[in-house]
């Protein structure tokens, strides 16, 4: 896992597709961009511009990518995500199958969380246990605008 500010983004050239991330950051207008996906490289490289309210912790599961690693990229307003090393997973829920996204329960209560700010990116390679989209006391009532880069790997 990678946090750090958009501006340290091309420091980071160990992240596949790097340069087309940037390209397509540098193309459009992030503060105006369309809710919805956005297709760069076809299956290889895509973005999903996503616009809402942090949820309750209630409403939130862990999960894991099998094929695509994530780059979490915070436009507007904050949310937190929780994170856990694979060896901390305990059962694999059977939530409905979302392209290649698996939710998991822990069987220890052993997880970091962070706190993914307007400004900030998050990468996540695959099989990365994560809990986006999480609430907290200071973002309940704000929507939180980002982008999802789902690099094929």
């Amino acid at each position: 896992m990678i946090l750090d500010k958009v501006s340290n983004l091309r420091n980071y050239s160990n992240i596949p597709e790097l340069d087309k991330i940037l390209d397509f950051i540098k193309q459009n207008d992030l503060k105006t961009i369309s809710v919805g996906k956005h297709i760069i490289d076809g299956d290889r490289l895509y973005a999903i511009v996503e616009d809402y309210f942090p949820r309750p912790l209630e409403e939130c599961k862990f999960e894991a990518h099998e094929m695509y690693a994530d780059l979490q990229l915070a436009i507007e307003g904050l949310e937190n995500c929780r994170v856990a090393f694979m060896e901390d997973v305990g059962e694999r829920l059977d939530s409905p199958r979302i392209g290649d996204v698996n939710f998991y329960l822990l069987k220890h209560n052993y997880f970091s969380e962070v706190v993914l700010r307007s400004g900030e990116f998050v990468f996540f390679p695959p099989n990365y246990i994560h809990m986006p989209g999480l609430g907290n006391i200071n973002c309940f009532n704000k929507k939180i605008k980002k982008i999802v880069f789902k690099i094929l790997m």
